[in-house]
């Protein structure tokens, strides 16, 4: 168990990659290939309106694998250009300051 002088900084991965609500979920899906994160904070000039997890995006997407054609993936990625961030994140989310103790 952590100790009340652990911060939120000392075990939060850096840097913080965010996305913003005009992006696409296409952008989500690149990030979560390239990079071993849960979860991607969504920012809108610099404050953070919402999250998209890893569970979320999985969620998404095995709802579009549901109908199996020779052009599955075709179909999946023009879906996943076409919709945004905001209109997948979860918007009520609760912050931390990297100086917080846990």
């Amino acid at each position: 168990m952590k100790d009340k002088t652990t911060t939120v900084g000392q075990i939060m991965s850096t840097p913080v990659i965010t996305v913003s609500p005009d992006d696409t979920m296409s952008k989500v899906q690149d990030i979560f290939r390239m990079n071993n994160i849960h979860h991607i904070p969504v920012a809108d000039k610099g404050k953070v309106v919402g999250i998209i997890s890893k569970s979320d995006y999985f969620r998404l997407l095995h709802g579009f694998t549901l109908f199996r054609t020779e052009k599955s993936n075709e179909y999946n990625d023009a879906i996943m250009r076409s919709l945004l961030v905001g209109e997948v994140m979860t918007k009520q989310v609760a912050t931390l300051n990297p100086e917080d103790s846990l």
